[in-house]
């Protein structure tokens, strides 16, 4: 099949969930079990693996002691995520200690009032005003690139990108940059994320017992990121006039009679929060699509093209990203084979039941992202890198809650516009200047709160 023949309509539906016997009343979920060091190690692969083997929408996981529902089908994802949002709280596990009682974690009417007093920082005439931004952040890093390009010497492209997203977010939500933030945040923000994920399906305590250290240097990285944020917040508070942003928004909170929660601890909270999911997943996405496009020389002479032609050498406008269809396709079909977050983990606050099957309170659900978005019955060609399936003429075809790069339903990233302007922008950027292709050596990954490269993407760049 070439690349320019059209996708198929998505085919699942109720009658693939009653093919996969899981309707009648009282059906009994399929389980099975698996070695809980295993699963540690490398929970996403686990995940893709059961996928293959149980074409089910629903699994039941036995993981030592601990028992599992791993949910692999959009219909039970609506369930959890928009139908019954309500009764499935969020379960970060050990991260939540990074992030704090902050919008990405806490619940209920305290939930409803972050996400009023954050929205206007992700309103549209804000986010248009993010392609300088963008651009500056972009050209420094594509500067500190240029001595590599056409050395023949590959090289990891993850760092900078990392740099250009923590630079854009602190730069559009704080007024902020690396330099003024703390110029170390990367590096503990990745040893607290790396951890914190080791930690959270140590159902049994056995890692943290046999590996103290680990522990230690978790505590110190929340520590010091904790440290950078509040001598962030004294410096940001001796300015007069306040810039127009998020922590102006957070700061007049703490005056509010209406929202008491608003402390100090509380800013502190949201700015991590934002910091890190605001820089993080974005960074994963790009990496990934910038290795994809390495992999697929003639995809990225397309992309090229097509940037050439409605951009020329100018700087990306807000505008362009009309123009730049297969840019943002590309962007989207990375994060459906890489998605940033691979997994959602969630919790019955009462029991419940869905399609007759029994969901007992307090039972954990995961929602296999990674599973949900390389299902055969759900996508044409799952394993593919086919970009033309996000074109927007296709958008229609996609079968609700099968693509969930950013979650969805009421508790959906709040930053999914933000992420999905500044991608396409960065890498019309990067593909102006730079040709990209593969090293030698092809990466594995880290599991972190997303599917970070293990040792980066090793790349070859040369000018265009």
């Amino acid at each position: 099949m070439s690349s320019d023949q059209q996708p198929k309509r998505q085919r699942a539906g109720p009658g693939a969930w009653q093919a996969a016997g899981a309707t009648a009343k009282g059906k009994k979920v399929p389980s099975t079990r698996v070695d809980l060091k295993l699963f540690q190690s490398d929970p996403v692969r686990v995940l893709y693996l059961m996928a293959q083997r149980f074409e089910r929408p629903l699994i039941g996981l036995h993981l030592g002691k601990s028992f599992i529902y791993v949910v692999q089908h959009p219909d039970f994802a609506r369930h959890l995520l928009q139908t019954r949002v309500e009764n499935y709280r969020k379960s970060y596990g050990p991260i939540a200690q990074v992030f704090g009682d902050s919008i990405l974690i806490t619940q209920g009417r305290k939930w409803q009032k972050l996400r009023k007093l954050s929205q206007p920082a992700f309103a549209t005439a804000r986010l248009k005003s993010m392609p300088p931004v963008i651009a500056a952040a972009t050209d420094a890093v594509l500067e500190e690139w240029a001595p590599a390009a056409g050395t023949g010497t590959p090289f990891a492209v993850d760092r900078g990108v990392q740099q250009i997203t923590l630079n854009v977010v602190l730069g559009m939500l704080f007024n902020a940059s690396i330099a003024s933030f703390g110029p170390r945040v990367m590096d503990e923000v990745e040893t607290a994320l790396v951890i914190a994920a080791r930690f959270a399906w140590d159902v049994t305590g056995e890692v943290r017992r046999r590996r103290p250290d680990l522990d230690r240097r978790f505590a110190l990285a929340v520590q010091r990121v904790s440290r950078m944020t509040r001598g962030f917040m004294l410096r940001r508070a001796a300015v007069d006039p306040q810039p127009d942003d998020l922590l102006k928004l957070l700061f007049e909170a703490r005056n509010d009679p209406e929202f008491p929660e608003m402390t100090d601890r509380q800013v502190r909270n949201e700015i991590v929060t934002f910091v890190i999911a605001g820089y993080e997943t974005t960074a994963t996405a790009l990496s990934w699509t910038i290795r994809l496009l390495a992999e697929h020389p003639e995809m990225q002479a397309r992309v090229q093209a097509e940037i050439d032609q409605a951009v020329g050498d100018r700087v990306p406008e807000y505008d362009d990203l009309d123009r730049l269809p297969l840019l943002g396709a590309v962007f989207a079909e990375a994060m459906r084979l890489y998605p940033p977050v691979p997994m959602l983990s969630r919790f019955a606050n009462e029991e419940d039941s869905f399609e007759g099957v029994s969901i007992p309170k307090g039972l954990q659900l995961t929602i296999s992202v990674v599973a949900l978005h390389r299902q055969a019955a759900l996508w044409e060609r799952p394993n593919d890198f086919w970009p033309e399936r996000f074109l927007p003429e296709h958008a229609k075809e996609r079968y609700p809650f099968s693509y969930l790069p950013f979650s969805a339903g009421p508790r959906a990233c709040i930053g999914h516009r933000f992420a999905m302007i500044e991608g396409p922008l960065v890498l019309a950027r990067m593909l102006q200047r730079y040709r990209f292709s593969l090293g030698p050596v092809s990466p594995s990954y880290v599991w972190s709160i997303s599917m970070r490269p293990k040792g980066g993407h090793q790349l070859l760049i040369e000018r265009r």
